[in-house]
């Protein structure tokens, strides 16, 4: 059976929200078992246990949320070399631009984010 963490932080609801219905829907396929956490409540050994991750976060100044973000920073370390490749999406309240950049740092941009290019 595969397994499906879902890790969320959120300050209004609105992700947690997000989450709870990743983990209905997930919840519902065959061969599926999710495990839906606050993201204050999982560490390193909840990712190395999963075999595919959802974060849902509020987006906070164009960046993960600080709860969100001191998760991924406990867990580095511990989990690097050993979880690449597996499936992730991340997901915000906002148009996830600079959330995704943090979460994924090769990842394009969500299509149709109306997002522009800087210019001076």
């Amino acid at each position: 059976m595969k397994r499906l963490a879902i890790i969320w932080h959120s300050m209004t609801g609105g992700s947690k929200a997000l989450a709870e219905a990743a983990a209905e829907g997930a919840g519902s396929a065959e061969g599926i078992a999710t495990f839906l956490l606050r993201a204050d409540d999982a560490d390193p050994q909840t990712l190395l246990d999963a075999d595919g991750y959802i974060f849902a976060f509020p987006e906070n100044l164009a960046a993960v949320s600080g709860v969100m973000k001191a998760f991924f920073d406990r867990c580095y370390y511990p989990c690097l070399g050993q979880i690449e490749g597996r499936p992730l999406r991340s997901s915000s309240a906002r148009d996830r631009t600079g959330a995704t950049r943090c979460v994924r740092p090769n990842a394009s941009p969500p299509a149709g984010d109306g997002s522009a290019s800087p210019t001076a």
